[in-house]
Parts: C-alpha cells; sequence; structure tokens
C-alpha cells in the first residue's frame, strides 16, 4: 500500500515521547515504530502515539506490536494511543484516548441558520 514512512514525527514535550503516524500501519511500520520508541524513550515518562493521519491497520500488525513492545522490554503500560485507529494498533496493555470532536458553534449570523429557527 503506502510505502512512506509511518512514522513521520517522535519528539519528547514536557517528558513525554509524542510519536505521529502517517498512512498505512504495516507489520513493517510497526517494526520501525517500536525501533524508534526504542531508540528514543528516555526511560520515563508516558508515550503518546498519534494516529488521527494513519489511513488503515494493517490485520496482523496490532499482534506484532504487542510482541515487539514485549519481547524489547519496553513499557507497555506507559504507553497511549490517540485518534481513530488507536483501538486497532492497540496492544494488550494499552490505552486509548478517544479525543471528541470540536463543536462547531453558530453565531446565527448565517443565511438558512438552524439556531435561528429553533430559537
Amino acid at each position: 500500500m503506502n510505502e512512506q514512512p509511518c512514522v513521520t514525527t517522535a519528539d519528547i514535550r514536557h517528558g513525554n515521547l509524542h510519536i505521529r503516524l502517517n498512512g498505512y500501519v504495516s507489520p513493517d511500520s510497526v517494526r520501525e515504530l517500536t525501533a524508534v520508541i526504542a531508540k528514543i524513550y528516555p526511560g520515563d515518562g508516558n508515550i503518546f502515539i498519534h494516529t488521527a493521519a494513519v489511513s488503515d491497520v494493517a490485520p496482523k500488525s496490532r499482534h506484532l506490536f504487542n510482541h515487539l513492545l514485549e519481547a524489547g522490554g519496553l513499557p507497555r503500560e506507559r504507553i497511549y494511543l490517540t485518534g481513530g485507529q488507536g483501538e486497532k494498533l492497540c496492544h494488550d496493555r494499552g490505552k486509548v484516548i478517544h479525543i471528541p470532536a470540536k463543536k462547531k458553534h453558530c453565531g446565527g449570523t448565517c443565511a438558512n441558520c438552524a439556531c435561528k429557527k429553533s430559537a
């Protein structure tokens, strides 16, 4: 599918590792992701994996992610996934943070405004 690197950014902010994923998450992408975590994670703080820009997750990627985290001795209990594809990738001890969609606020000034009609 998508041959571009899956991990687009990885940086430490406020003591936590933040990783942004992009495109299709394949087993190769999961290997890349766990290698980045092993290389950059300072050993304390949490790891946030942002999946908002992920288009889809390969069926075997979740199982491989869990296996590689365990085999590498990475802190599974400190990993949080955010975004719509987080549940598809989340490992056995992982946590998924659901970020609610922003509500649109209407000032009642647009043409044919439904807010004016209901008030």
